[in-house]
């Protein structure tokens, strides 16, 4: 019976939101002002019956078994080959992230908002007068040409939506676009000049002062050793304050998207149960690419979510554009030397070696 239960749940999350600030999409301005006005649920009162906290007890259970066959399997021969069939594209993760993240500048100013819809122009200060800027820094962006340059203007516009946030949100509500942000930091720290312009066209760094080559070379030394660290870093932090602001600390948000898509009324659960899993579901993704455990399937199913969710939901497509960017430049990218998925197979299977014919079982990055 709870095994039924927890796969009913399951289908439900699939249409749950899994992304960023995704409530926001789909709610109009009124509701939203609404539900975060009000005093907050408390979603943990989804686990005070006995059936419910059983069966959340038991989807933990069969996650966490789920979890330690896959890195089995995923750290025996099966990681070497992936890793060696993805080292051809791995150099154009970053061309797929950098353009992802243009796109979405261009379309957002198109649509006469910034990083998403609940943000308009007109919301913050210089107005309608940002959308010319945030085209050309699209465009630049996407063409790879004065990136680092366009980076910094990006900044000064991630900076004052940041200190100036529409008040029904609050101040810390920004870090939703943490992957914004990162992205956004490693431009400026490596420019990202491979396939792209800059490159072409031998666009020198210091163009504009003399004493800029000693700085940029320090710069580019910190983005190549920390760059995929930042970014990763950042998406997973954005993931887990979406989850916590949105799911946790204002569930009345995603209640309602229940409601209005009659979602609540498809399983056996309560809707503050369903909140609470798909809160948690999107914590552990975020915490997946925090830590590199296994981020190559979290992203698989991220993207995946991303895309059902914008096609189930009727969503403008653009905001979603970072996301699935992000997601597909990490997945070609792979584990960066900063991941700690080896250090957590050697702590769960380091005893099984001696049993397996692979005896190099650590995938070689």
């Amino acid at each position: 019976m709870y095994a039924r239960r927890s796969l009913l749940l399951a289908l439900v999350l699939v249409l749950l939101p899994l992304v960023s600030a995704h409530e926001v999409y789909v709610l109009n301005a009124t509701t939203i002002a609404s539900d975060m006005g009000e005093k907050p649920v408390n979603v943990l009162d989804a686990l005070q019956s006995a059936g419910a906290l059983k069966s959340f007890m038991v989807s933990v259970a069969f996650a966490l078994v789920a979890f330690i066959a896959a890195s089995y399997l995923l750290h025996t021969k099966i990681s070497k080959r992936l890793d060696d069939k993805f080292a051809q594209i791995r150099p154009y993760a970053h061309l797929v992230i950098r353009v992802g993240l243009g796109i979405s500048f261009l379309w957002g100013a198109y649509h006469n908002s910034v990083f998403g819809p609940e943000l308009p122009l007109d919301a913050i200060p210089g107005g309608i007068m940002w959308k010319p800027v945030l085209m050309v820094i699209g465009a630049l962006l996407i063409l790879g040409l004065a990136t680092r340059l366009a980076a910094l203007v990006a900044f000064a516009v991630f900076a004052t939506v940041a200190l100036n946030p529409p008040q029904v949100f609050g101040a810390l509500y920004m870090i939703n676009y943490l992957n914004y942000f990162g992205e956004i930091v490693v431009l400026l720290l490596e420019r990202g000049t491979k396939f792209s312009l800059d490159e072409r066209l031998k666009w020198p760094s210091h163009i504009f002062h003399p004493h800029f080559p000693k700085w940029i070379e320090k710069l580019e030394l910190l983005g190549e050793k920390y760059s995929f660290v930042i970014i990763r870093a950042s998406f997973g932090i954005a993931l887990v304050w979406a989850a916590v602001s949105i799911k946790i600390m204002h569930p009345r948000l995603s209640l309602d998207v229940l409601s209005l898509y009659v979602l609540d009324q498809k399983v056996s659960f309560t809707a503050l149960f369903v909140v609470l899993s798909a809160g948690i579901i999107e914590i552990i993704l975020g915490l997946v690419l925090i830590f590199g455990v296994m981020y190559r399937a979290g992203l698989f199913v991220l993207v995946f979510f991303v895309g059902y969710s914008v096609w189930f939901f009727g969503e403008d497509v653009w905001p979603h554009a970072i996301l699935v960017a992000l997601g597909i430049g990490l997945f070609m990218h792979g584990k960066d030397k900063w991941c700690q998925e080896d250090n957590v197979f050697r702590i769960i299977w380091g005893w099984t070696k001696r049993f397996r014919k692979s005896k190099n079982p650590l995938s070689p990055e």
